[in-house]
């Protein structure tokens, strides 16, 4: 398939977006997934900040245990290559005279931070991303939120 891929469904209604939406698509109740035993101490302190976040505005479901331990495991690997080199430092000596090479973790931290922007983009955790979402908040009368939406639709039909 060509071309980007299609936002998800919840997405579109968070984005108010005016992309058709797929009726017939399966829905999934929104649940925070339980960690894998396997992340680091830093991956799994991520997660569980993270996941009460995502939880908190009803986008994060079973399915998305992957996209999330990825991002995760990413972070864990971000946060260890960065502490590895600081202890080493970005350029280390070698045994030649004036030698000096780039330190194997440096290359780790360029490669976790790709990931961590990747799946912090998919999950909605960049600030870009993030400045789409528009999240619905419960309104105590329900009829003034119609007449709002009413009213917005009038003035877009208008300009």
């Amino acid at each position: 398939m060509r071309g980007r891929k299609p936002k998800p469904t919840k997405l579109k209604i968070l984005h108010a977006s005016r992309e058709p939406i797929n009726e017939a698509e399966p829905r999934v109740d929104p649940s925070i997934p339980d960690a894998p035993a396997c992340l680091s101490a830093e991956a799994r302190r991520e997660w569980d900040r993270v996941s009460v976040e995502l939880g908190a505005c009803g986008v994060l479901t079973q399915l998305d245990r992957g996209i999330l331990t990825s991002y995760c495991v990413a972070w864990g690997r971000l946060i260890r290559a960065l502490q590895e080199t600081q202890h080493g430092g970005i350029m280390l000596k070698g045994k030649r005279a004036g030698g000096e090479y780039q330190n194997q973790w440096e290359a780790i931290v360029k490669r976790a931070s790709a990931e961590v922007a990747k799946y912090g983009a998919e999950l909605g955790l960049t600030p870009s991303s993030r400045s789409r979402v528009v999240v619905n908040q419960q309104t105590a009368d329900p009829f003034a939120e119609f007449q709002r939406r009413a009213a917005a639709a009038r003035r877009e039909n208008v300009g």
